[in-house]
């Protein structure tokens, strides 16, 4: 009489063995797929926040202009003023940095340009007749390119 034994093939395990690596192979792709996923889109939010901060703290900034006097510089690349408490404040790109005077107030920045415009909405370069500034700060952050605009009413200038 021939005695029935129990257990798995070699030819079994093997197949199981193979059929698991295969789905191991797909999930962790399917799993660094996300994961590289997630990174990016935290890096992008990283510099989109870096340059929404950058441009409220410009803004900001930009509307303690006392008056056009206190205007020093109005380039498409420098803006040069005096604020309401005597301090002298610069806005450039040194880099790919906004710098605030010598300090550093954004990185991953690729561009910012300056614009001015008069009280009538037209584009001036005289320094006495600008009512409006508008700012535009192109951010580059992890192969992607985000582009913030402000318009910022210089409230005591009048013309």
């Amino acid at each position: 009489m021939m005695k029935i034994q129990k257990g798995f093939t070699l030819i079994e395990l093997i197949i199981v063995i193979v059929l698991l690596g295969i789905l191991a192979a797909v999930s962790g792709k399917m799993l660094m797929q996300g994961l590289s996923a997630l990174i990016a889109g935290q890096n992008a939010v990283q510099a989109n926040w870096a340059g929404t901060i950058a441009m409220e703290r410009m803004s900001r900034d930009i509307h303690q202009v006392r008056s056009a006097a206190d205007i020093s510089t109005a380039s498409s690349s420098q803006f040069t003023f005096t604020d309401m408490n005597g301090n002298s404040i610069s806005y450039t790109l040194s880099g790919s940095s906004v710098m605030r005077n010598s300090q550093a107030l954004a990185d991953g920045i690729s561009a910012l340009t300056f614009s001015y415009y008069d009280k009538n909405g037209n584009s001036t370069a005289v320094i006495a007749n600008i009512s409006y500034v508008n700012i535009s700060l192109a951010i580059t952050g992890n192969q992607a390119s985000y582009n913030l605009t402000t318009a910022i009413y210089l409230r005591d200038l009048s013309s």
